[in-house]
């Protein structure tokens, strides 16, 4: 997308898709993102194969270990979710991918 980054506010809850991943090879896969700022926390949510509520495994493998690798700005908390440190976390996330975002839109 064009522009500035477009971070989520406080109490909503916002889903993106992207065309590859930072550093990435292949820019024709999409992977799909969630955030999620309404309990507190700032949580990254990926799609995935819910075996449980805390047995979910990310259909990507790529987006999964690409995320892992991003220790500075989150910690896996789940299967398929990552709890960013704080808001300037959650704006450096976004400034990274926001050039390879096709859709956006805010849910909550």
């Amino acid at each position: 997308m064009h522009g500035s980054a477009r971070i989520p506010g406080e109490g909503r809850r916002v889903h993106f898709t992207t065309r590859g991943l930072p550093g990435g090879n292949d820019v024709e896969h999409r992977c799909s993102f969630s955030i999620d700022l309404r309990g507190g926390a700032i949580v990254v949510h990926v799609p995935g194969h819910n075996r449980g509520p805390d047995n979910c495994e990310p259909h990507c493998s790529a987006q999964e270990e690409w995320l892992d690798g991003l220790q500075s700005l989150m910690r896996r908390s789940w299967g398929c979710q990552w709890t960013l440190h704080d808001r300037d976390s959650l704006k450096s996330f976004m400034e990274m991918l926001w050039p390879m975002v096709e859709s956006y839109e805010v849910v909550l």
